[in-house]
């Protein structure tokens, strides 16, 4: 059985499935997507006999002090990402950080790629999973494709996969590594539409 890890760069996710998927003005639950089904789908899309064994997570977390309301509301998501992939799941947080006189919904993330790369290789070396699938888009985590592809040709394994994003040009692209596209049925299957922002004492 070969062993899969899944690193999610959550932002990079929601966005690239609103750009491929969505127009600007749809409500902000459009581009959400659940993680397992989103891993077990990428999974699949390889070679038969895949199983993943580890989806790690990461995205800022707003600060409660700053905007309760986000706050609440990524608390709410985590939770129901917790239930769905239970210890499979590996969630990594960093604090967002707010801007003087910038709207709340400027917070930029800072560390995420950083801990998700330092996380990719550590499970790598550690030999934790055979093949690591990156979702992302982001260049700048490039250089986590290389090493891992450095590792191969010096151990033989891991081998890495990246994903992509029908209609969507960006991309981690680089020869031989294989890029599992995201399509609008795929996106049908692993869509989470629930809104968080709303409590789950408010939902009907």
């Amino acid at each position: 059985m070969e062993r899969v890890a899944v690193f999610i760069d959550w932002q990079n996710c929601y966005h690239c499935a609103r750009d491929a998927f969505h127009r600007e003005t749809d409500p902000s639950p459009c581009g959400q997507v659940r993680p397992r089904a989103l891993s077990e789908l990428l999974a699949e899309k390889g070679p038969a006999g895949r199983s993943v064994v580890h989806i790690g997570m990461y995205r800022g977390q707003p600060d409660p002090r700053v905007d309760a309301r986000t706050h609440g509301a990524h608390m709410r998501q985590r939770a129901a990402w917790e239930a769905e992939c239970g210890p499979l799941l590996t969630m990594r947080t960093r604090s967002l950080r707010y801007l003087a006189g910038r709207p709340l919904s400027e917070a930029a993330e800072k560390g995420v790629d950083v801990q998700l790369a330092i996380d990719t290789m550590l499970l790598a070396v550690s030999g934790a999973y055979d093949t690591a699938i990156l979702v992302t888009t982001d260049t700048d985590l490039l250089p986590v494709v290389e090493g891992i592809l450095a590792l191969q040709r010096e151990r033989g394994t891991p081998s890495v996969e990246v994903v992509g994003w029908a209609g969507l040009s960006r991309g981690l692209n680089v020869p031989g590594v294989p890029v599992r596209w995201i399509g609008p049925r795929d996106y049908s299957a692993i869509r989470d539409t629930m809104d968080y922002n709303v409590p789950v004492s408010q939902r009907r």
